[in-house]
């Protein structure tokens, strides 16, 4: 067996499978797929089971190369810090400590009747709509007034909003019964507070200082418990709250960049790749205090500079997101 690091880490399983003689399947790009390998960094993975060791409930997340989803990872038990991030790709499990992830969706394969339903329905006025933070163009079923007992062959509420794609059907994660536990608290908004509104209210709150500074203790002893809030003003803030921080989470590669900053030596012909970040050096410090945290030294050509000092106020993982 060739033991170089940079072609092949062998597990158990794989040193198995040599002994064995078994063979690992043909090599299929539509496992290529993006990962979250630590926040904000994110990797191309081979999405396949022979090849990775242990694949946790990620298949019932994310089936397939596309498939749409968002994630709240969270610290898990025993960590030293709580913390929680969004993602909308699989994760690696190092990338938060004792990482624990509770996702907006699951996938399960269709069934013939499921399947044969959303044909039928897309053929008889079924319309799409969009999901997700808003702005991703999806393929969910959502029943027209004029055909509502097309669902009646599927195995739901012809009123639950349903996705299928590539042969798996989409559900909510979130049950009605937690739903219903916050529309209860609400009186008068119910109708304002459906799945979407519960997810975003929750990573909102995950993020208040004051709620984190409250249940310290219980965060590192066991996984979040989410409370109702005092008002629907309350809720309606941290739902509001939880969806800008979604879309700055998520989609943090499309936002526009820090007017501050400049990008010195980026010229057309110039090498991007990177082997490791680092921060420039203040002249006559030692330790910690000789980084210069406005700047960041991408490789030998390209250097970042103009970086505000605040944004290391931002921590995720006991970390800067730019460490």
């Amino acid at each position: 067996m060739d033991n170089d690091p940079t072609k092949i880490k062998w597990d158990r399983d794989r040193k198995q499978s040599v002994v064995k003689f078994i063979t690992s399947p043909i090599f299929d790009i539509t496992k290529v797929v993006l990962s979250l390998y630590r926040p904000f960094v994110k990797e191309w993975l081979y999405s396949d089971r022979f090849w990775i060791h242990v694949v946790g409930q990620m298949p019932q997340l994310f089936p397939f190369a596309g498939a749409e989803n968002l994630t709240i990872d969270v610290t898990g038990v025993g960590a030293h810090e709580f913390s929680c991030l969004m993602s909308s790709c699989i994760s690696c499990l190092d990338h938060m400590e004792k990482s624990q992830c509770f996702p907006r969706y699951t996938y399960r394969p269709a069934t013939k009747a499921e399947l044969a339903a959303y044909r039928q329905a897309r053929v008889e006025g079924y319309e799409d709509t969009s999901s997700l933070l808003g702005n991703l163009e999806t393929d969910v079923l959502t029943p027209a007034p004029q055909a509502a007992s097309l669902l009646d062959a599927v195995e739901h509420d012809a009123s639950v909003q349903q996705l299928i794609v590539n042969g798996y059907v989409r559900e909510d994660a979130l049950k009605p019964e937690a739903i219903a536990h916050f529309q209860a608290a609400y009186a008068g908004h119910e109708a304002e507070i459906d799945a979407d509104a519960v997810f975003y209210y929750i990573y909102g709150l995950l993020h208040s200082t004051d709620y984190r500074t409250t249940y310290a203790n219980n965060l590192q002893k066991e996984l979040p418990r989410i409370p109702r809030v005092a008002t629907w003003d309350d809720f309606k803030a941290f739902m509001e709250a939880g969806r800008k921080l979604a879309m700055l989470h998520v989609y943090y590669e499309q936002v526009t960049p820090y007017q501050g900053c400049k990008i010195v030596g980026l010229t057309p012909n110039v090498s991007k790749r990177v082997i490791k970040l680092s921060y420039g050096k203040n002249a006559g410090k030692k330790g910690n205090a000789a980084k210069d945290k406005t700047t960041i030294i991408y490789n030998d050509s390209i250097t970042i500079t103009g970086i505000p000092l605040e944004a290391q106020e931002y921590v995720v993982n006991r970390k800067s997101a730019l460490d």
